[in-house]
């Protein structure tokens, strides 16, 4: 029947030897083959992935750097007071949460049809549907990365900017994190 076919169509019914040698010489030629659910050439479907985890990848460490620099200087300048608590908590609760738990949570916040505030899924390019579609695509994926990653920086920069207060020989009252750093 049919699925008699499909192993003589796709070569199944050679010895495994020659199947592997006949996959790694297609992979070192650049043919990866045709996907079977979709029919399009896996190479290319590989590099549009490829090229799209890397712009989330990118996307990804810039927010890290815009959230968890500013927040370990805020926690290290409002050492022991609730702003302190909370930057530290949030940091604990975003390394411990799976990625996936944070992902769901996120989706099932913000996705929901009475906000209307980001997509559940999919992938627009800045030309199919220009930048704010793009970026509301993005935003979701870009934050669930961002919440496992920020802590160890945050966390570091808490705790230089801590030693290198304490370190100062100004006066605690005169003294501002981002002044303790440059100098």
């Amino acid at each position: 029947g049919q699925i008699e076919e499909l192993v003589i169509k796709l070569g199944l019914n050679r010895p495994i030897i020659v199947q592997y040698s006949d996959w790694l010489g297609g992979i070192l030629r650049g043919d990866w083959g045709t996907s079977l659910a979709i029919g399009q050439p896996v190479l290319d479907l590989t590099l549009t992935a490829l090229a799209r985890s890397a712009v989330l990848a990118a996307v990804a460490l810039i927010l890290v750097t815009i959230v968890a620099i500013p927040l370990g200087v805020l926690a290290a300048d409002r050492q022991g007071r609730p702003t302190d608590v909370a930057v530290s908590v949030g940091s604990y609760v975003g390394v411990s949460l799976p990625e996936f738990v944070t992902a769901t949570l996120l989706l099932v916040i913000f996705t929901r049809p009475e906000l209307g505030l980001f997509p559940a899924g999919g992938y627009v390019s800045i030309a199919e549907g220009g930048v704010a579609a793009f970026l509301s695509h993005l935003v979701l994926p870009a934050v669930t990365s961002q919440a496992a990653v920020a802590s160890p920086p945050g966390r570091r920069t808490t705790s230089t900017t801590r030693r290198a207060s304490a370190s100062c020989t100004v006066p605690r009252w005169t003294r501002s994190p981002v002044v303790t750093i440059v100098t």
